[in-house]
């Protein structure tokens, strides 16, 4: 989770004109305001999410899937929001679009597994 916010977290940067100094190359944002705002809060609420469950928190774990799935709902917004744009070059938004869908969803399924494992201990034991 803390990966993904931090993803997030640059590509806000990068919507808002960012620019990454590599050494070798930089990596150079546009301007996408509509994706930046949106991008930043998902990144906040993902980070979030993840402190409320590595602290122990006694609700840490649905906290945390309610957080993944809204990313993942925020992040299918984005894919349509791209898709529609007409910009010229989305190759890299889809990209980025698919891969953190498909981390969120192995995260949402790790949480929902380690819940109900969870559950099967509690009445087991």
């Amino acid at each position: 989770m803390l990966a993904a916010a931090v993803t997030f977290g640059i590509a806000s940067y990068l919507h808002l004109d960012g620019r990454i100094p590599l050494g070798f190359a930089t990596i150079t944002g546009e301007h996408f305001q509509s994706a930046a705002i949106p991008e930043a809060i998902i990144g906040i609420v993902l980070a979030a999410g993840a402190v409320w469950l590595l602290a122990g928190a006694a609700r840490g774990r649905g906290v945390a899937l309610s957080v993944t799935g809204f990313a993942i709902f925020g992040t299918a917004v984005g894919i349509g929001a791209v898709s529609s744009s007409g910009r010229p070059s989305i190759t890299a938004d889809l990209t980025y679009h698919a891969v953190i869908m498909a981390a969120l969803l192995v995260t949402f399924a790790a949480l929902l597994a380690r819940r109900r494992a969870g559950r099967g201990q509690d009445a087991s034991g």
